[in-house]
């Protein structure tokens, strides 16, 4: 999303400036990111964690998080939306510097 967020980004302010957009050079495709990925998945330094995420993924928590209330009554009728605006400065972070 990153990626897509920053070409809009810069194709708005590209026509903004009354400038023809012009978008940068393709970079490596999702399917050879995945590729490369599946091929770290089977190196040997991959593979000597595997015996620690297994034992982390079978932990059981302790104490759970403190909640407000409990509810036994998980439907979408019990949510509620909350909204809130991001000045310039903490926009321009998220699209830019948050991965």
């Amino acid at each position: 999303w990153r990626i897509l967020l920053e070409d809009f980004a810069a194709v708005y302010t590209q026509l903004k400036q009354g400038n023809k957009p012009v978008l940068p050079q393709k970079t490596h495709s999702f399917a050879e990111y995945a590729e490369r990925l599946k091929e770290f998945a089977n190196t040997k330094a991959f593979l000597k964690e595997t015996d620690y995420w297994r034992q982390l993924e079978e932990n059981t928590i302790q104490t759970p998080l403190p909640k407000d209330r409990q509810s036994s009554d998980q439907r979408m009728k019990h949510t509620r939306t909350v909204q809130f605006s991001l000045t310039v400065d903490e926009t321009e972070k998220l699209t830019t510097k948050v991965h």
